[in-house]
């Protein structure tokens, strides 16, 4: 078929399946930029999984807000999870979030809040102990040591943790890697750096295969063979037509686009910060 010399595909919305939760402003913020621009910028990042259902791994928020504005379809990228493929968490750098705040949400939860030293002490004692860790303004630092030897647990108990920080606390994504010495540059301006735990696949397919999402804005994977900018027109993606039409019409904007230099494919491994 005409499409078999890239990975990006035209699919049903309903066809599709989250693995993580996404917060109702980013889906709100999205659906006005989709409403406004009419068109979808970037695919949504998807894998099949071995049962045949299409996860999103990167692009909750635009199927979210797809399905609000009305589209039937959505543009999607399907991920090739072989030895390239990287799954990691956000790291989250959130305002006005303070070591009392967090206390309150934790007391909240069941959950303890403690000093760094505290934490080595309580992870030792910890039968599979995993933690986030909060560095806060003013060189303060704590955790929150949870146990992972539940998967079902441990996430359900992180959902309800990063859901809370940040109901009312503006947050963004920022990705694994950041160097702990940059650090004090976001505690100096107020903001608190948030360190996340991973997940791996297994981790991932697991949940999902029992219908749990994974925390909002948490998951971040990065693959080469990227494609990004495409901007496929919100138009084409509400018609009434067949999937194979439209997949014609995504093949010639697509070598249009990379003709003119519109599109941007990236043969390294590379993330995208806005969902």
């Amino acid at each position: 078929m005409k499409h078999n010399w890239h990975s990006l595909r035209i699919v049903p919305i309903e066809s599709l399946h989250p693995v993580a939760l996404t917060t109702e402003s980013a889906v709100r913020e999205m659906a006005h930029y989709l409403t406004a621009s009419g068109v979808q910028k970037d695919p949504i990042s998807v894998m099949r999984a071995d049962s045949g259902k299409l996860l999103i791994l990167d692009g909750a928020a635009r199927h979210n807000s797809l399905k609000r504005i009305g589209a039937r379809d959505a543009l999607i990228q399907l991920v090739d999870n072989g030895e390239s493929f990287r799954l990691s968490s956000w790291r989250h750098i959130v305002n006005h979030l303070t070591v009392v705040e967090l206390r309150k949400i934790a007391d909240r939860i069941g959950l303890n809040v403690f000093t760094s030293d505290e934490t080595l002490r309580s992870a030792e004692s910890s039968v599979s102990p995993d933690r986030v860790h909060f560095e806060f303004p003013g060189g303060v630092s704590c955790d929150v040591v949870l146990d992972r030897s539940n998967l079902d647990e441990f996430n359900d108990i992180l959902c309800r943790l990063v859901k809370a920080y940040i109901a009312n606390s503006p947050m963004v994504r920022y990705p694994k890697g950041l160097s702990s010495r940059r650090v004090p540059s976001w505690t100096d301006n107020g903001q608190t750096y948030v360190t996340l735990p991973d997940f791996d696949q297994a981790e991932v397919l697991q949940l999902s295969e029992k219908g749990k999402l994974l925390p909002p804005h948490i998951l971040n994977c990065s693959f080469p063979g990227r494609f990004l900018g495409v901007r496929f027109p919100l138009g084409i993606l509400s018609e009434n037509a067949s999937g194979e039409e439209k997949t014609e019409f995504l093949d010639e904007l697509l070598r249009m686009r990379m003709m003119r230099s519109r599109s941007v494919f990236y043969p390294q491994s590379v993330v995208i910060l806005g969902d």
